[in-house]
Parts: C-alpha cells; sequence; structure tokens
C-alpha cells in the first residue's frame, strides 16, 4: 500500500499484465472465494441487480467501501454476496506497480491550488486520477490528461458518480497538474479541505506499446459517431466518457463480450445498472474502433492491455 506522508511501497514486481490485473465475470458468492491476496485495488459490481459498485483498497484497507455511484462516506465490506446480491457480478483486481496504477491515502491540508502536492509512487505521470473524501459525504473528483497533443486536463465537473460533461481550464497543464513523483489535489472541487481523509486513485498513461500496460486518450468522434484510437497493443477493457456533452461511464471489457462484433455488454460506473447492451465497437490488434457514440463530441478514455504477455 502507499499511503502519503509515510514510507509506503508498491507490491509486486511484475510486468506481466496477467500478473497485475485479472477480470473475472462470475457469481458474487464465487467472487467472495476468490484469493485477496497480493492485490492492492477490487472494483466489484453486480451484472443483475441495481446494487452499488464496491471499490476496496490496500491504503485504506480492504474491510473499508466506497461506490463510484455515490457521495457518500466510506462504508465496511461484508461479502460481495452481500453487497452485489445474488447473480452473476464482475470483479477487478489490481496490484499496484510502477507504470501502472496505485491508491494513495492523504489528509487535506487546506491549501489552495498549487499550494499543496501528494506523492505517489508510479515513476510515471498519471494520466487519470479518481480522488474521494473517504471521512465525509462528497462528490468524486476526476482528472484526466486528453491526450489531443495540447496536454490540458479535464476537470470533470460533477464527478465518476455523474453524467455532468466537463470542463477544462486551458491554463492548467498536465506537467503542472501531475508528474512522476507528485499530483495535486488542490485544483479539484474540495480536492485538499484541512483535516479530512481522501483517497486518490491514480491509473499510469505508459506511451511504451512495446511493454506498456495500459494508456489514457482523449478522441473526438465523427459526424457519424464513430472514432478510432491507436495504442500499439490490442486492449481487454476500457473506461471511457463524453467531456463536452453528458453521457455516463462506460466500461466494456472482453470477459462480457466486448471482442465481438455487435452488442456489447456495458456497464456504467455511474451508475446502479447492472448490464446494459449497447454497440460501442469493438477492440482491434493495436487499440479500439469506437462506434454508437454521440456525434462531433470530444471523449476520454483509459484502456489496459490484453495478455498474456510473454
Amino acid at each position: 500500500m502507499y499511503v502519503a506522508g509515510r514510507l509506503g511501497l508498491i507490491s509486486g514486481n511484475s510486468t506481466k499484465i496477467q500478473d497485475v490485473f485479472s477480470i473475472t465475470a462470475d457469481t458474487a458468492a464465487n467472487l467472495d472465494a476468490l484469493s485477496t491476496t497480493g492485490w492492492d485495488l477490487l472494483i466489484g459490481k453486480s451484472r443483475v441487480n441495481t446494487n452499488s459498485w464496491i471499490w476496496r483498497d490496500s491504503a485504506r484497507g480492504l474491510s473499508n467501501t466506497l461506490a463510484s455511484d455515490s457521495t457518500a462516506a466510506q462504508g465496511s465490506f461484508i461479502t460481495y454476496a452481500g453487497g452485489l446480491g445474488s447473480g452473476n457480478a464482475l470483479l477487478l483486481r489490481f496490484k499496484q506497480i510502477s507504470k501502472f496504477c496505485c491508491a494513495v491515502a492523504y489528509t487535506g491540508t487546506g491549501d489552495s491550488d498549487f499550494g499543496r502536492t501528494v506523492a505517489h509512487p508510479l515513476g510515471i505521470a498519471p494520466g487519470f486520477i479518481l480522488i474521494k473524501k473517504t471521512s465525509a459525504s462528497d462528490m468524486w473528483n476526476v482528472l484526466a490528461r486528453d491526450g489531443a497533443g495540447t496536454k490540458s486536463v479535464w476537470i470533470l465537473s460533477g464527478g465518476l458518480q455523474a453524467t455532468n460533461a466537463a470542463l477544462s481550464t486551458a491554463s492548467t497543464s498536465y506537467e503542472s497538474t501531475f508528474n512522476s513523483t507528485t499530483f495535486t489535489p488542490a485544483i479539484v472541487n474540495n480536492g485538499n479541505t484541512i483535516s479530512v481523509n481522501y483517497i486518490a486513485y491514480l491509473f499510469a498513461h505508459d506511451p511504451d506499446t512495446t511493454n506498456g500496460l495500459i494508456q489514457c486518450f482523449g478522441f473526438t468522434t465523427d459526424g457519424s459517431g464513430n472514432a478510432s484510437v491507436t495504442l500499439g497493443w490490442e486492449p481487454q477493457c476500457v473506461l471511457f466518457k463524453a467531456t463536452t456533452t453528458t453521457g455516463n461511464w462506460i466500461f466494456l471489457d472482453q470477459s462480457r463480450l466486448w471482442w465481438s462484433s455487435g452488442a456489447d455488454y456495458t456497464l456504467a460506473m455511474n451508475t446502479t445498472a447492472g448490464d446494459g447492451v449497447t454497440d460501442y465497437g469493438t477492440p482491434t490488434s493495436t487499440g479500439i474502433t469506437f462506434s454508437g457514440l454521440s456525434a462531433s463530441q470530444s471523449y476520454i478514455g483509459m484502456a489496459i492491455r490484453k495478455g498474456p504477455m510473454t
């Protein structure tokens, strides 16, 4: 785990995606039988029930939970069967590793704007950051690189739990907001309130197409709602959202038919709904072909590489 302000370690030492990330589609009861040893971030959701998402991490302790569809403070984890209900569910498991992801717990100091930086152990600049108060109710704040070459930062006005379009501040540069060792939480709404406890989930942007595990990107659809994104490898899952219009945080993965042409099983990280069915395009050997999106709009996304890597 990693706790800002005191020594922390990143667990795991592999650079192979199959060793640091796992997607399991199974019943909620069977998810409870999966090992949590060595896993640092676990994200679960029922596919058939209107139960909240369950976010657990080693920085706060796996007995604590947050819901990405809610502004509530953290609660207590019981079981996936109890929290997600019976039936099919999905569980994402992450290990903290450099150039991939980490969870950072910190306490607010009250400093505004760029007066406070928080250390992180990624060793590379993150491309996507989620910040949530854990000791009080408040929105999930989102920072994301736009990937369009301008290196500006999208600050999502409604947070992860909302469908709001984004606000972009042209004066806020990618480099001044987060780099290979620190990030700046105070530029988002209530991201550094004095004496309040927070958790920040940082996901790297690694442009290395040979060994990289994750990329964060931006794209704009054409007049028919289509777009192509080049990653240099085939993704096994993707999270994306429109930034110039309203829309859900859509999650697609290859364990739930995203590999096939036609309708995909979808989950929205900002809602309690189970699987939806919509054709949003397909993964390719080098990226993603999107379809069925809002026409002529900008989006941000985060994709994780498909394994196994040799």
